[in-house]
């Protein structure tokens, strides 16, 4: 069994979205996931359930755990449903 270290070589990361629907509709079942990277150890998403209202913004936030030498450059996914059709949007984050 191989161990991953002590605590303190790792560290939380949290990354938050400001959502904006700019559509007449609403967004149903909006998640984000995070792309690991090759030092990442964990991903904790939000488990709540979301949507976002017409015309209307939110934040949506998922937060990984790595090593603490790891960069913050992660690829993120955000979908969603409009009307039981699936979406994405790709988007590179980089702090």
């Amino acid at each position: 069994t191989q161990t991953i270290g002590e605590a303190a070589d790792y560290a939380f990361i949290t990354y938050t979205l400001r959502l904006s629907n700019q559509c007449l509709v609403p967004l149903d079942m909006v998640e984000v996931q995070v792309e690991p990277g090759s030092e990442d150890v964990l991903q904790i998403s939000d488990t709540s359930v979301h949507s976002l209202e017409a015309k209307s913004m939110g934040d949506i936030s998922a937060t990984i755990l790595t090593n603490v030498n790891s960069n913050s450059i992660r690829k993120l996914t955000v979908t969603y449903y409009v009307w039981g059709v699936s979406f994405a949007i790709h988007q590179t984050y980089d702090d």
